[in-house]
């Protein structure tokens, strides 16, 4: 239908049966397709040919995937690589953790503050929308104010301070 090259790899085996009530459309097969191979456990890819290959999930590490770190998420397995500007990358590995697959690949660059994420294109999706739901600026629109302290030594106002947005606080900040 797709007029594509696609390569099934040794490994990849099942049957799955798919009907649909209205035409699918020609945007949705691959990720249709996708959804469909992975309830066998095999994952789509493209190749260095330009074709498509269908593996195992197991077999597919160490394949040395291109990662992306344009944002566009490719139709099948691939690496995205996703710089972070408001939170730490080691808080948001802790969000994603949990809610990724079990086989999704999520690493992290603390020094440059970088995700390094790998799976299907919709885990990718649903792994980056979860990103874009924390990556925020949470000061934005807020305002500074400096204040002269008069009544408290400074010692006792900077130790509130830091049980309510320290480390220990419930702040966002």
């Amino acid at each position: 239908i797709l007029k594509e090259t696609y390569i099934v790899e040794p490994g990849v085996e099942g049957e799955v049966t798919i009907n649909s009530s209205e035409p699918i459309p020609r945007a949705s097969l691959i990720p249709t397709l996708e959804s469909l191979l992975q309830t066998q456990g095999a994952v789509l890819y493209r190749d260095d040919t330009g074709g498509y290959r269908v593996a195992a999930r197991s077999n597919i590490k160490g394949r040395g995937f291109m990662p992306s770190a344009s944002g566009k998420i490719k139709p099948g397995y691939s690496i995205q690589v996703v710089p972070l500007r408001y939170i730490p990358v080691a808080e948001m590995q802790k969000i994603l953790e949990p809610l990724a697959s079990p086989d999704a690949f999520v690493r992290v660059d603390t020094n440059r503050n970088l995700l390094v994420l790998a799976g299907t294109s919709s885990e990718l999706a649903n792994m980056m929308a979860t990103i874009r739901m924390f990556d925020v600026d949470v000061l934005q629109g807020m305002s500074v104010g400096m204040y002269k302290i008069r009544n408290v030594e400074a010692q006792i106002v900077a130790k509130n301070l830091d049980t309510l947005f320290g480390e220990s606080g419930n702040s966002p900040m």
